[in-house]
């Protein structure tokens, strides 16, 4: 699970509100997913610059959406997100995209009813946002699937942009599956001992032992399981070796 990150910039006195149909109004960027592959948003970075001066002084508000329609024709720049290991794999994603224009070419984007999040700041300050440990936004895998970011309230003034930078972490596999899932127990029920045939009780045991949890308690999400899995462990000596069933 690597990181990524990209970077973009907005168009100059980006208006506000949120998108109509091919009009963006304040709709400026957005992390989209990839047809077989999720992301969960670790940071996003935002300022603004106002050419050579110092930026006006002024309250911005910056609204994150779940974005279920992505945009179509022209009017709007996907990016591919750059591993931060160099020897990490390619990105799986769309990216970070930015919008170029007032409309789209021929698909508006479609984003929910309501934000998940609101952050407001200063234009002569900046917006850091870090999403880690519990707090996270999770995208799902499809590529009309992405979290949007949209100026709300005030219009930036004329010759004024966004910076704006992403952070974030992929994923191949549904969440609730990354910890212990079914696949977990279904390979723990398979393990065997690799000593001799008087030492297997050890692992039998183990077997029968999630044998048992896999009958009488369903997967109830990585937690539970992996309590499951855990109480199950003291039975099991240190020299049994695991293979796939």
């Amino acid at each position: 699970m690597g990181r990524f990150r990209m970077t973009a910039e907005s168009q100059a006195a980006q208006p506000a509100g949120v998108p109509v149909t091919v009009t963006f109004n304040g709709y400026f960027a957005t992390v989209m997913a990839g047809a077989a592959a999720n992301f969960k948003l670790r940071r996003f970075w935002v300022g603004v610059r106002a050419g050579a001066s110092v930026p006006t002084s002024q309250q911005m508000t910056i609204a994150a959406y779940r974005q279920t329609v992505a945009v179509a024709g022209t009017g709007f720049t996907l990016t591919t997100g750059l591993n931060m290991d160099p020897r990490g794999a390619a990105s799986a994603i769309g990216g970070l995209g930015i919008t170029t224009a007032a409309t789209a070419g021929t698909t508006g984007p479609t984003i929910g009813a309501n934000a998940l999040d609101k952050w407001s700041f200063n234009t002569q300050s900046g917006l850091d946002i870090p999403y880690e440990f519990l707090e996270e936004f999770i995208t799902d895998q499809g590529t009309a699937n992405g979290l949007a970011l949209v100026n709300i309230g005030n219009a930036l003034p004329a010759s004024h942009l966004f910076t704006v930078a992403a952070e974030w972490e992929e994923l191949s596999v549904s969440p609730a599956g990354v910890l212990f899932g079914a696949t977990a127990v279904d390979i723990i029920y398979g393990c065997r001992s690799s000593r001799s045939r008087s030492e297997t009780e050890p692992s039998c045991k183990l077997s029968s032992a999630t044998k048992t949890i896999k009958r009488r308690r369903p997967f109830r999400g990585p937690c539970r399981a992996a309590k499951d899995i855990r109480a199950a462990m003291p039975i099991m000596r240190d020299s049994a070796t695991c293979t796939a069933g």
